[in-house]
């Protein structure tokens, strides 16, 4: 089946059943954990790779992507765009590994999150590691 008929059909039952009354079935988030970076020290006003990789799990495998961004220490954010990895659809349980390239322009300690949104919106919980720009 067509990945876009199958959201079609859950977007279907979904009104039949607000239209009757009935109480949506609630879908789960996935759940991200054990982040770990493989490099996180940049150099300021140059062009750096952050690494790494993470488990996830995902009961309804309806992962459709992965959200980044990096925040100074004074609160600016940095957002990557979201990248929807055609290997997630269907997966329930894996690792995700993932590198992003970003010019932080100051030295500093920064924060690296990371999260999933899944096919019905719902964002996992956050991962977050520091790093470093010298």
């Amino acid at each position: 089946m067509p990945l876009r008929l199958r959201f079609a059909l859950i977007l279907g039952l979904a009104l039949s059943a607000s239209a009757l009354g009935c109480a949506e079935p609630e879908t789960q988030p996935p759940v991200l954990s054990e982040l770990s970076m493989s490099s996180s020290t940049l150099m300021a006003g140059s062009l750096g790779t952050i690494s790494g990789q993470f488990r996830f799990r995902d009961p309804e495998g309806d992962a459709l992507e992965l959200n980044a961004k990096v925040i100074t220490a004074d609160g600016v954010e940095y957002p990557f765009a979201p990248f929807a990895p055609a290997s997630l659809a269907g997966i329930v349980d894996g690792t995700i590994t993932f590198e992003l390239q970003i010019n932080l322009p100051a030295p500093g300690t920064y924060t690296v999150e990371l999260w999933l949104r899944d096919a019905d919106g719902n964002d996992s919980n956050t991962l977050s590691a520091p790093i470093t720009v010298n």
